[in-house]
């Protein structure tokens, strides 16, 4: 088990030292926490341990004034349990139980406790397997029944109310699917592929494990990443995006220290285009023109955004992501706001895979100046 130390039974304290091959799932920092913190709080659903203590708050808040985000997060508590006995009752068929799914869990019990970088111990060894088990059930479980869900509106048959309010209420399955999502809000992905790529396909014939979870986040998307090539949620966002980039070696790249605003190359001549690209962030020069990928806005996409920064800030140093946003949030100065604060709390002077595109228009427009200033010096000399 982890090293105990001081102050390592509280929830929050840092785990000395973190695991450098397995610590993947970070607590947002401080400096990004201050410009927005509701990005990186769950609305609805709490997984995984560094939002664990929440549930305990959440009961106790009401015996007092009952909280609204406190009783939305225990209703999604009492949904994970009808989703474990729903599944525990599909089990049989297959000749397996829900014990073997424990086993598993306590197997890979301190892997688990691992790949997060806070300590966990202040969460005891039973408790720790339940929750793990209770959560990973309902992220494969809610992955189901939205496929088939999708599916039925693909077909464009009229799905019947469920009883499930995650599913009747469109506005609930967006808001889980914006958790889980949040960095803080992780389970590691190869505790969630052990447990199900094996069964998913006995149960649900028509997808693998893999397949589930990529409809989950991308259903019109037909693109799929290998299973083994994320961390967790955060980072399968964050590779979707990443893995549109032509590869770059980042050893020769550059920070990027400075580089005129867009009305300044629109000045000097720079053309602008908006390439909409599924998912890209590819943004390249040709025939003078600067093409850039669209990025669509809308109520959750600051949340997603800052926590791919975030995870970048914590887990990746480079890769910055680059985009022109369409919105969706009605005024376009609220977006202009939000992209202005995007920025604020984050370490940027590392390599980026931008540094050769940012060089091309540093030199271009440098040397537009120098020409404008010869020009007026001549003509001044002539006056």
């Amino acid at each position: 088990m982890e090293h105990e130390r001081l102050g390592a039974s509280y929830p929050g304290m840092w785990r000395l030292p973190t695991n450098p091959r397995r610590c993947c799932i970070y607590r947002v920092p401080t400096s990004l926490r201050e410009i927005s913190n509701e990005a990186y709080i769950p609305r609805l659903v709490l997984i995984g341990p560094l939002h664990h203590a929440l549930k305990a708050e959440s009961r106790r808040s009401l015996r007092n004034i009952p909280d609204a985000k406190s009783i939305d997060y225990l209703n999604s508590e009492e949904i994970k349990k009808l989703y474990l006995s729903e599944f525990s009752g599909m089990l049989p068929r297959l000749g397996k139980t829900i014990d073997q799914f424990i086993k598993t869990i306590q197997q890979q019990e301190q892997a688990i406790r691992d790949s997060y970088s806070e300590s966990t111990s202040w969460i005891n060894s039973r408790e720790f397997c339940d929750m793990i088990l209770i959560d990973a059930v309902f992220i494969l479980m809610f992955s189901w029944k939205c496929s088939l869900d999708l599916t039925a509106r693909k077909g464009k048959t009229v799905a019947k109310r469920s009883g499930d309010p995650l599913l009747d209420v469109p506005c609930l399955e967006y808001t889980i699917k914006r958790d889980l999502l949040l960095l803080e809000n992780q389970l590691p992905f190869y505790i969630l592929h052990l447990l199900f790529h094996t069964i998913v396909p006995a149960l649900f014939p028509d997808y693998t494990f893999h397949e589930l979870v990529m409809r989950l986040f991308f259903s019109h998307q037909k693109r799929v990443l290998h299973a083994q090539t994320f961390l967790h949620f955060t980072d399968l966002m964050r590779g979707v995006h990443v893995f549109s980039l032509p590869e770059r070696d980042l050893t020769k790249q550059q920070a990027i220290k400075s580089m005129p605003c867009a009305d300044q190359l629109r000045s000097m001549g720079v053309k602008f285009q908006a390439v909409k690209e599924d998912f890209s962030i590819n943004v390249r020069i040709e025939n003078g023109c600067l093409k850039i990928p669209t990025l669509c806005v809308d109520d959750h996409f600051e949340a997603t955004l800052r926590n791919l920064a975030a995870l970048e800030q914590c887990h990746y140093p480079h890769a910055p992501h680059v985009c022109i946003i369409t919105g969706r949030l009605g005024k376009p100065s609220l977006v202009a706001e939000m992209v202005t604060k995007l920025g604020r709390g984050i370490y940027v002077d590392t390599p980026s895979s931008y540094s050769g595109i940012a060089n091309r228009l540093n030199a271009y427009y440098n040397n537009r100046i120098n020409k404008s200033c010869s020009l007026i010096r001549t003509v001044c000399s002539i006056i």
